[in-house]
């Protein structure tokens, strides 16, 4: 056996069954005995990208295609509340795919194979990637690499990051105006993603509400905001969720934010004035990748830059021009 002991033996044909079994359809994998207490698993299948790729000479300065198939076994929790921030999104895996071939020439699969594995695992959720990668172009047959890694066995560290984005402050007075379309029409034309906070909708509260309550209230009321707004163009669109806010940033959309449902599965502790559109904005701005803060209008002094209606109806931007 040249000192390949049996369990060693047992543990290649085990990964080799696994790896195969991995791309299976379902119905198939059900059958075998190797899965034991399988995981949940989500799938990228027949995902075909043109890009430059390859270490010979012929492959340099012309795209090919390559196809991604993807699979991840995840551990999901209770999901009760069909609530889209618990689940392993797939975008994940796209974005990912994105985030890898944006960094440069890479001469290797392999090399992208484990990017790949140690950006998807980088979630707290993943606990393994089998990850393959072919190449359609380049004979008669599809040439390719296939490999299977842990969370623990992750070769790169490298996290997914967001693009950078803005976040502008729009007050009421600013959304009851004759001039909100055209300003969200601006904002659509900025270089980054905008993501757009609002005040609660007017209202008075009593005086004995509790805070909790307080805040619930004003949550809501921002939800009827960023509703009303985004209803005055149909390329702005209310996020409400994680997955829903990364995905707008991603793909450079102008959005306004509803905080009720993230804001409540967060954990925040909220005290007196906590749940201020300035105290929300900022913490927004946390857990995103913000270039910058701009506020508009009267209700959010000292949040960021302020900016006035005229100015940016003039120059078309809130960026300065380089």
């Amino acid at each position: 056996m040249g000192g390949l002991t049996l369990k060693r033996l047992y543990e290649k044909i085990f990964m080799v069954d696994e790896l195969k079994l991995a791309f299976e359809h379902p119905e198939k994998r059900s059958k075998e005995p190797l899965e034991v207490n399988p995981l949940d698993r989500i799938s990228l299948r027949n995902h075909i990208r043109e890009v430059e790729i390859g270490a010979f000479h012929s492959e340099r300065g012309a795209k090919q295609r390559i196809q991604f198939n993807i699979v991840v076994e995840v551990i999901i929790p209770m999901n009760p509340d069909d609530d889209v921030d618990l689940i392993f999104s797939y975008d994940t895996i796209t974005s990912a795919i994105d985030k890898e071939l944006s960094l440069g020439r890479i001469n290797l699969l392999e090399t992208l194979a484990e990017r790949l594995a140690s950006n998807i695992l980088s979630d707290q959720r993943a606990v393994r990637a089998f990850i393959r990668i072919e190449k359609l172009d380049r004979g008669p047959g599809f040439l390719g690499v296939e490999i299977v890694r842990k969370a623990n066995e992750s070769a790169i560290s490298s996290k997914l990051t967001l693009p950078e984005c803005l976040i502008v402050f729009i007050s009421n007075e600013l959304i009851q105006s004759d001039f909100t379309i055209e300003l969200l029409e601006i904002l659509a034309l900025q270089q980054y993603p905008v993501i757009i906070t609002v005040p609660p909708i007017f209202q008075s509260l009593p005086v004995s509400m509790s805070i909790f309550s307080k805040m619930r209230v004003a949550l809501l009321a921002m939800d009827q905001n960023a509703w009303i707004l985004s209803d005055l163009i149909p390329d702005v669109q209310v996020v409400e969720t994680r997955t829903e806010l990364e995905w707008a940033i991603r793909n450079k959309k102008v959005s306004v934010w509803g905080p009720s449902k993230l804001v409540m599965s967060s954990d925040i502790d909220f005290k007196e004035n906590s749940y201020s559109v300035v105290d929300l904005t900022l913490w927004l701005a946390q857990q995103i990748n913000t270039k910058d803060i701009f506020s508009m209008g009267s209700e959010a002094k000292g949040l960021g830059e302020e900016l006035s209606l005229d100015s940016v109806l003039k120059s078309k931007r809130i960026l300065p021009q380089n």
